[in-house]
């Protein structure tokens, strides 16, 4: 569950590290050779890359290279808050055109990939204006999150 999470942090965590020891740019060049490598890895596994991995490594081998030109390790740092305010502008996006994201998501999300939750039930909770409004409420929040801490984290 936590798997993509831990190897999209992975090409950060590994610039923080390398960046103490070795230096800037030997930080920049390991944290792109590692998003580079998680993309590669992604599609030797699964055959495909998923848009969020795509987003996130394209963000860093960007980021990367203003901050090798720049010779400074701050635009490569700002990947998180990047990768936050934008999810949050986007979701907000979609909530303003009239479908929230997280409804947009459980409505394209397949239920064979979630335990317990059977076609009939999938159908069964779209229809009900209870779950509509429990699930625009959890979107409502995440907004609020994604854009609150991307704007903390810059």
């Amino acid at each position: 569950m936590f798997k993509p999470l831990v190897t999209a942090l992975f090409p950060l965590v590994l610039f923080w590290a390398i960046e103490e020891f070795l230096g800037l740019k030997a930080a920049l060049i390991a944290g792109c050779a590692a998003a580079t490598f998680e993309v590669l890895r992604e599609y030797a596994t699964t055959k495909r890359v998923s848009f969020i991995t795509w987003a996130s490594n394209g963000l860093v081998l960007g980021l990367g290279g203003v901050s090798f030109i720049m010779n400074s390790g701050v635009a490569f740092k700002l990947q998180p808050a990047v990768m936050e305010l934008g999810m949050g502008l986007m979701m907000l996006v979609l909530r303003v055109q009239g479908e929230p994201f997280m409804l947009r998501t459980f409505k394209d999300f397949s239920p064979r990939k979630m335990p317990g939750l059977t076609e009939e039930k999938h159908r069964f909770l779209i229809e009900q204006p209870w779950f509509i409004k429990r699930i625009t409420g959890m979107d409502t929040r995440l907004i609020l999150f994604f854009l609150l801490h991307g704007l903390a984290v810059v």
